[in-house]
Parts: structure tokens; sequence; C-alpha cells
């Protein structure tokens, strides 16, 4: 798998884009007359045609007494470090049990969190939209993030969070040699400006090591833990509530069990909404550059913000966190690697809770105070970030979900590449696609081939894990299931949209309620 196996695979799913796209607007054949799409609501039969259009699937509340929960909020925002629910929102927690693998009956099980949030506006009788997390960004998180603020999602409908297998308190794994995780955290930089090649091979030992790892203690469970898997788990909780559809709200790379589960259940789905979602079924290398560009215009926009509250940075900000990275890379910012400023950057602006201004200034302060010698700051921001995205789960996880993996020539060539085309962490990206490369390779989700009702999908324009590309193959594959998507923008500076954006909120209404389209297509930040 080299540089031309890449560009095969990157044409690929650029024909597969442009295939998706006209295929709601072309008939299948001669003699069908052509189908016409609404703006969300899917292809309609021809004007000439009697044949009815596929209704929605019904999306109810759970038969009474489905889960019995629990109150935790206050529990949970100690945990957390993050703010309690505000006004008059209630955060509950309950567990279901799933078959560890959904393919055998009578096997051994999971017990999965199940998080519920809703305030004294949510009509009882209201369908909840369910959160599906990200390998970084965990459902509860996620959920918690939303209530630390004004949510007026919870208005109209409960949200209940589904921990995905392995992560947070849902069964959590361990099997990872903390050595071996030392490597990867420091991006192989054992000592000091170490040469990439040397990086290149020190990560590689520990990848292989982490996985052998891995096996001998997961010797029956190893393979469980995928996207797929995660999505029998959604079937698992439709069954429990009596339910006939869900509706879906997936963050990051939660989009990729929220689309598996469109592919093997399209009937039940009853609502789609994709948040800051990756690429489905495509190789590690498009993924990690989406992230950078993502990073690029996170920076971008720190540094505009940096400037406007008189930040530690001074007059250019983003020329200062350009040369913390270059410091960081040359073995001369007090021992952090770039890897490690890569973490702290994406962490703080991407995933920690609290205003977007806040979040800039503490970065600001941290990276200029490692600048001119004093690295607590940054050095603690790091650990925080590790608790947040380093469990032995998270690895499993995403490495379950890695496709297709790039050699290490590739990833040589991209490092160097990328250190130019990407100053802010370009290296440190290109590496950490080594950290899966020994993970065994995992049978990828189908396609979605059929929907009952359109998708939206929200995207942040300063967002540190993905970027607007991602969309572009998205977008083709929901047409080639036969229905429509709506994209809805903000302008903001984080991961997942919904829980950080009132306007975002506020504009899913229609679409929850009825199926509408956004009214705007881009909310402010």
């Amino acid at each position: 798998f080299g540089p031309a196996a890449v560009t095969r695979s990157r044409s690929r799913w650029t024909a597969v884009a442009v295939i998706g796209l006209l295929a709601t607007a072309c008939a299948p054949g001669p003699a069908s007359p052509p189908a016409f799409v609404t703006a969300l609501g899917g292809p309609l039969a021809p004007a000439s045609s009697s044949a009815p259009a596929n209704p929605a699937p019904a999306w109810n509340a759970p038969v009474a007494g489905a889960v019995a929960w629990t109150d935790c909020g206050g529990e949970l925002a100690a945990r957390y470090g993050i703010a309690a629910p505000i006004g008059t929102v209630t955060v509950e927690c309950s567990t279901i049990r799933v078959a560890q693998d959904p393919s055998v009956t009578g096997g051994d099980e999971f017990e999965l969190t199940l998080t519920r949030a809703a305030s004294a506006d949510t009509p009882a009788t209201a369908a909840p939209l369910v959160i599906v997390g990200d390998s970084a960004l965990t459902s509860q998180r996620a959920l918690l993030t939303l209530t630390a603020s004004d949510a007026p999602l919870l208005r109209g409908h409960p949200v209940v969070a589904i921990e995905r297998r392995g992560l947070g308190p849902s069964s959590p794994v361990t099997c990872l040699p903390p050595a071996d995780v030392d490597v990867l955290r420091t991006g192989g930089a054992t000592t000091p400006g170490a040469t990439l090649d040397a990086r290149i091979e020190a990560l590689s030992r520990a990848s292989t090591d982490l996985t052998n790892e891995c096996s001998d203690k997961l010797t029956t469970t190893l393979p469980v833990y995928t996207a797929a898997n995660a999505a029998a788990d959604l079937e698992v909780l439709r069954t429990t509530w009596g339910v006939p559809a869900l509706g879906l709200l997936s963050i990051g790379d939660g989009s990729t069990i929220a689309l598996a589960y469109l592919a093997t259940h399209p009937d039940r789905v009853a609502r789609l909404v994709l948040d800051s979602p990756v690429r489905y079924d495509d190789g590690l290398a498009n993924r990690t550059e989406d992230a950078l560009k993502g990073i690029a215009a996170t920076v971008a926009t720190f540094g505009t913000d940096c400037r406007a509250v008189a930040c530690a940075l001074g007059a250019d900000p983003g020329a200062a966190l350009t040369d913390a990275f270059a410091r960081a890379s040359a073995g001369t910012l007090g021992g952090i690697t770039d890897t490690e400023l890569l973490e702290a950057v994406t962490t703080e602006l991407g995933l920690a809770p609290g205003d977007q201004s806040d979040r800039v200034v503490a970065l600001a302060s941290a990276v200029q105070a490692a600048r001119t010698g004093d690295v607590g700051p940054l050095r603690s921001m790091i650990t925080a970030s590790d608790a947040i995205t380093g469990s032995d789960g998270t690895y499993v996880s995403r490495c379950s979900d890695t496709g297709q993996k790039p050699s290490s020539a590739q990833i040589r060539a991209d490092a160097t590449s990328w250190a130019t085309k990407y100053p802010t962490g370009g290296t440190a990206a290109a590496l950490n696609m080594i950290d899966c490369q020994s993970w065994p390779t995992i049978t990828p989700p189908p396609a979605p081939q059929r929907a009952l009702v359109p998708t939206v999908t929200v995207i942040g324009q300063n967002d540190p894990f993905t970027s607007a590309d991602a969309l572009d193959l998205i977008r083709g594959q929901i047409a080639m299931a036969g229905t429509t998507m709506a994209t809805l923008t903000w302008a903001g500076i984080g991961h997942g949209v919904v829980i950080r954006s009132v306007c975002a909120q506020q504009q899913l209404a229609g679409y929850l309620d009825r199926l509408d389209a956004p009214i705007t297509g881009a909310c402010p930040a």
C-alpha cells in the first residue's frame, strides 16, 4: 500500500461521491421517468406514477419502565470536571447488557452505560435523541457538555447517550503496556530531537508490542470492539425500549457506527444527524489529512481570537504556535514533543468544556509559558488531555475502526511533506498513523444501500478532528442510499457542533419534529 495505492483510493472515493450525487437525479433506466428530489425529503415518486413514497419510520418514546433511571448529574459533573447541569435539567444513568459477540447466542455479555438528560420543559411523550459518541469525545462526555449550558434541544426531546463498548464506564478495556504507551504519547521521540527514521522505528516496535499484548489479554474479545458491533448494540437499545426506530445524533467517528446501523437496519432509523463526521470506510491517510485541514483552520481562527483578547502569544499568535511546534519537533521545548503539543492543542480547543474565549486564552498562556521556559502549565494540559483521549479503550476502538493503513514508506513521505504543508502538527499527525499499524485488519462495515429519511450533517469550520472534505464522500454515499443530505455549518471552534451551539440545536428542531430542512445553512460562533 504505497503512494500509488493512496492515489487510487482517493480517486475511487471521489468517483463514488460523484456517482452518488448523480444517483438521486438519474433514473435507473431509459424506461423509467425521472425522479424529483425535494430540498431535504428524499426522492419522490414521479407525478405519473401511483407508487407510494416510503413512509418514515415511526419515532416514539420508549415503553414505560423499559429502563430504570437513577440521578447521576452531580456525580458525573465532578468526575469530568464539567459544570453541573443548569436550570431544571436532570441527568440520570442506567445500563443495558449486550452480547460481546452479536453473532453468538447465549455467549458472554458487556454492560453498557446509558445517560439521559431532560428538562422540566421536555415533553413526557417525546421520542429520545440518541447520542453516538466519538472514540475521543465519548457519548457521556458529549451529553454533559450539552447540559453545561443552555440546551434548547432538550425542550423538544430528551437526549440519551449510549457509551460505546470499551469506552468510559462501559466494560472498560485494560491491555496496554505502559512503556509502549509512553512511546506513542511522545510520538516515538524517545530522545530529544530524534530523527524521523528513529521515531518511525520506535513507533513501529511499540505498535507491534501493543497489538501482541492486547491479543494475549483479550484473547476472545479483541475482534469485538468494532463499529459494526457497536451498531448492533444500538439495535439492542431499540428492542429494549420497545420502539420501531431510533433517532440518532452521531459525533465525530461515531458517524461510522450510525452509518453502519443505517446500512444494516435502514427501516429502523427515524432521524439521522451526523455531527462532525469522518469519512466512512476510507483510508487512514485521508482521514488524517482531513483532521490536519481542520487543525489549520482552527489555528487560524485561534490566532484571530487570540489577538482580539490580547492573549499571551502577542501580535501573531499563529506564528508563535508554529514556532512552538518547530521547537517541540527539534526537542527544544522543555522536553515536550510535537506529538504531545498536538494532543494539547486538539484537546483544549476541540474537546475541553467552557467558552471558546476561555479555551483560547488558556492554551495561549500555556504555550507562551513553555516558550519562555516554564513547561508546567502545558505539561498539566497534556496530562489532562491524556485523561480524555488516552484510555486503553480509546486505542482499541480507534484501531478497530482503522481502514486502509498506509505503509511506513508512505507515512515517512507524508511526515516530510506535511511538515511544510501543515506546520502546526503535520509531522506528529503523520506519525500517529503508525499507532494502529500492527492491529489486525477488520472487515469494514457495509455501505448504506437504503434510507427512508433524509440526513442532516453538521460541520464546524474549526474542528481539529475532521473537516468539511469528509462530507464529499458521505454525501455521495447518502445519495446512493436513495435520500438527500442537508448541511449546517458552524463558525465556532470545537469538535461536536450540536452540543455547543444553541443555533444548531434550534435549526434541528424542525428536522427532528417534522423532517424539515434547517432554515439556514450556517450558525455563528
